[in-house]
């Protein structure tokens, strides 16, 4: 299990978080070209919801 995720666009500690939780703080750290797809994948897996898309855009 991966504790921390770092990137040139920040870090997350992705410890106790619940599944949306850390596909949020993944997202906000990855790559501004693969977020919309991050997004659309989380939500087919059923763990975005649409509240979540402030702040990743």
């Amino acid at each position: 299990m991966v504790d921390h995720i770092v990137t040139e666009f920040g870090a997350v500690k992705r410890t106790a978080c619940l599944s949306w939780m850390r596909a949020e703080k993944i997202i906000s750290i990855a790559y501004l070209d693969f977020r919309e797809e991050l997004i659309q994948t989380s939500e087919k897996m059923k763990i975005w919801r649409g509240s979540n898309k402030k702040g990743t855009s």
